[in-house]
């Protein structure tokens, strides 16, 4: 299907990735129907196959899109933190782990689909693929910026910052994983 740029086609399918992307980090890839991805842009089940093959074509571009988002996000967050800090990794860590960013971690929020067998083949080395490109900028700013740090310990402290990811988004409030959530920042120091 060709489109121009712009067309109500773009826009379209630009709103099911949209949709699709904020109800399977919130919801699981498998507990999410067509028709309520639907349903959040106003449109029928019968619109989606105009845009994508299958749920499982969406899923895959959906976890593509979203690990760029993130991607482009670190590097804004690291630039950023680049004038203010010896380290923006510490900065982009707390930005990560921040109340604001919770359920947005496509590493955490679909990490499920990721390991479901129904979603290993292309989504799974979407999410791979995804995952490592994360980790491999954390080390570049480190390496670049913050001398201080050394691979072994940034593979930890990525590690960490994931696990602390998941518990969050499972215990949120509990007073034990806000100290655990502290404890990890405060370590970045």
């Amino acid at each position: 299907m060709s489109r121009s740029k712009g067309s109500q086609a773009d826009i379209t399918r630009t709103d099911i990735l949209n949709s699709a992307s904020e109800l399977f980090r919130k919801n699981g890839i498998s507990d999410v129907s067509l028709g309520t991805i639907m349903a959040e842009i106003g449109m029928t089940n019968g619109g989606f196959y105009k845009h994508f093959k299958s749920k499982e074509a969406l899923a895959d571009e959906v976890c593509t899109l979203t690990f760029h988002r993130t991607l482009q996000s670190w590097r804004e967050n690291i630039q950023a933190a680049d004038n203010t800090s010896n380290c923006p990794v510490r900065h982009l860590m707390i930005q990560h782990l921040s109340k604001a960013n919770e359920g947005k971690c496509p590493i955490v929020a679909l990490s499920h689909d990721a390991a479901d067998q129904s979603h290993r083949h292309s989504f799974g080395e979407s999410y791979r693929k995804g995952t490592k490109a994360l980790l491999d900028l954390l080390i570049s700013a480190a390496n670049e910026h913050c001398a201080s740090q050394n691979r072994d310990q940034l593979l930890v402290q990525f590690a960490a910052m994931v696990g602390v990811g998941l518990l969050t988004r499972v215990f949120e409030n509990d007073a034990w994983m806000v100290e655990v959530k502290n404890a990890l920042i405060n370590s970045l120091e």
